[in-house]
């Protein structure tokens, strides 16, 4: 195979797509079929985090983390909550419901990570990621998260055939 015809974003981007659709197939019990790993950042931080600090972390825009936070909350996982010393900033805090479920889908990335690393053995598995984490804090200096990518389940796996 010649790789020099290899492009890093189709590979990338078909690699989060089948990610995306491994976890979600382990989480189909939820009422939600995305943001679940905001739930996980949330529910794996040391502090609470503002709306603005996880706008940040998932390199999303504010009007797309307002969008994410209301489906969640719609959904009962989380709720704002004002911070008492600064009441410009919200906290997003899980709800009992979101509590319930933090087990179950940091369960869902932890065998996600296996399956899709399964070819590799452990070393080639701690290089793979100590690469990609070079790539990436390479790719954070290049400061460009101007991009939108919003992945949702398809409704039906089928694909139709001619006689339909």
């Amino acid at each position: 195979m010649d790789l020099s015809s290899v492009h890093l974003g189709k590979v990338f981007g078909q690699l989060t797509k089948r990610y995306i659709g491994v976890v979600t197939g382990q989480l189909t019990d939820l009422d939600i079929e995305r943001y679940f790993y905001v739930i996980h950042l949330i529910a794996t931080s040391e502090q609470r985090l503002t709306q603005k600090e996880l706008t940040c972390l998932l390199h999303v825009d504010k009007a797309s983390m307002v969008r994410i936070s209301d489906y969640l909350e719609q959904h009962g996982y989380l709720e704002r909550m004002v911070n008492p010393h600064d009441r410009r900033e919200q906290f997003l805090v899980l709800t009992a419901k979101g509590e319930a479920v933090k087990q179950t889908i940091a369960d869902a990335f932890a065998r996600t990570d296996e399956i899709m690393l399964a070819p590799l053995k452990a070393c080639e598995r701690d290089m793979f990621i100590e690469q990609l984490l070079k790539v990436m804090h390479h790719a954070d200096l290049l400061n460009v998260d101007n991009v939108h990518l919003e992945f949702t389940k398809e409704k039906s796996t089928q694909r139709p055939t001619k006689n339909t």
